[in-house]
């Protein structure tokens, strides 16, 4: 039995804006992995940087300190390493592999920051 009438009554043009325009002051948020960049409230500096980017190759190398293309393609979510994405993500390592050793070392992916 839900009917609605057109123009909408002013209570409900006030309740549709209050939800339409959010809270009152918008709250920054961003995972840890970007906060370590210029112009967030959290940056602290390029110190703050090496340490995301160390925290960032020790999770995705697994420890190891290098990243083969398959650990890449985790990190970015492929699930077909065929598609156009896929293809794209790949060729995007190889870029960055500069030794082409098949694995990108730190400082290989500091080059990239």
């Amino acid at each position: 039995d839900h009917i609605t009438k057109f123009p909408p009554a002013a209570r409900d043009v006030e309740s549709v804006t209050a939800i339409a325009t959010g809270p009152a002051k918008p709250v920054i948020t961003a995972p840890p992995t970007f906060r370590g960049r210029p112009g967030h409230p959290e940056y602290d500096g390029p110190a703050q940087e090496a340490e995301e980017c160390d925290d960032i190759l020790k999770e995705v190398s697994g420890g190891t300190g290098k990243v083969t293309l398959e650990q890449y393609f985790h990190y970015f979510n492929v699930t077909d390493e065929h598609s156009r994405r896929g293809n794209a993500i790949a060729d995007m390592f190889h870029e960055r592999d500069l030794d082409g050793d098949g694995v990108l070392t730190k400082e290989e992916i500091e080059q990239m920051l």
